[in-house]
């Protein structure tokens, strides 16, 4: 987007402002472009929503450990060292 004079916040609090400015037509960007964009952005939503599905199925497997659920109380350690040091 960037190359076609676009060029939006990083971060996944920005993207409804990406989408609306590729919705609304108020880029004067090239029909190819905009379908482009529309690609990835569906793609970007897709993904993010898949990750916090995953997330939190990860977050439940490490609260059913003792072991796990203590060392997630320490900054910097969340679930996923938690449960791969609690494995050894």
């Amino acid at each position: 987007m960037a190359e076609h004079g676009l060029i939006a916040p990083q971060g996944l609090s920005n993207l409804a402002g990406i989408q609306r400015v590729v919705e609304e037509g108020t880029a004067d960007l090239e029909p190819l472009i905009v379908e482009t964009a529309r690609i990835y952005l569906e793609q970007i939503i897709d993904l993010s929503s898949r990750i916090a599905k995953m997330e939190a199925t990860l977050k439940q497997e490490a609260a059913q450990s003792d072991a796990s659920s203590r060392m997630m109380t320490m900054p910097g350690l969340g679930p996923i060292t938690a449960m791969a040091v609690n494995r050894h």
